[in-house]
């Protein structure tokens, strides 16, 4: 992995017009992890608690449903990161679309929100992940995301890194795959990134990627049926 900040990374913007139904050419769908992030249309702050459990409920059914593995999960007032495990990008570009739907469907019903209005950006981002570093340290980027709203004392609507504390997983998380990933249970992995900074977490993940042969990271990350 390249020393690259995930900022940096996620500037090659694999995108997908979801609000249209259409696969986008340019995504990469060699994968089977994708970093996956959609925005509230203007940037509104649409998530409270309620309408966040709302989402990761469903998400989380939905995931089960369809054979997905999540990752990472936070729900900030006005966007969502998720880290998805599959064997098909299109399930999940199908997960998020059905999902970003169905929540529409719940801000319009329960707020004074104008038809014509839209609740999410038309594009949803996606980032593919192709080795053990990536993936480590886009859990960091994603874990930090909200810290600033906690620093604020302003709510952070939901964040997978609470079920992480409580070992308590809903449907669509696999609780073991951590340690086969990162050889860190779920709270090893969580003090990681609560007591460290973005560099000494990224140096972490660079060493541990070192102890993956070329062959084992093709066989996790690589899905070959896209190659």
């Amino acid at each position: 992995m390249q020393n690259l900040t995930y900022e940096a990374i996620a500037k090659k913007k694999q995108t997908t017009d979801l609000a249209e139904g259409t696969l986008a050419n340019n995504i990469d769908k060699t994968s089977h992890f994708y970093h996956v992030m959609t925005r509230a249309w203007g940037h509104e702050a649409i998530f409270n608690i309620d309408i966040a459990q709302y989402r990761q409920r469903l998400l989380n059914r939905l995931c089960e449903k369809m054979g997905i593995t999540v990752l990472f999960s936070v729900t900030m007032p006005n966007h969502t990161h998720e880290v998805f495990m599959t064997d098909r990008w299109e399930d999940i570009a199908e997960l998020i679309r059905s999902t970003n739907s169905q929540v529409s469907r719940l801000i319009r019903k329960t707020r004074n929100w104008k038809s014509n209005r839209k609740v999410f950006e038309r594009h949803t981002l996606y980032v593919p992940i192709k080795d053990i570093a990536n993936l480590l340290y886009v859990g960091k980027y994603i874990y930090d995301n909200p810290q600033q709203l906690k620093a604020e004392g302003r709510t952070v609507p939901f964040s997978c890194f609470w079920v992480f504390e409580n070992a308590h997983p809903g449907p669509g998380y696999n609780m073991k795959l951590y340690s086969s990933l990162f050889n860190l249970d779920t709270k090893d992995l969580l003090e990681l990134y609560s007591t460290n900074s973005k560099k000494t977490v990224l140096e972490y993940a660079n060493s541990l990627a070192r102890t993956w042969p070329k062959t084992q990271t093709e066989s996790v990350f690589i899905n070959k049926q896209n190659s």
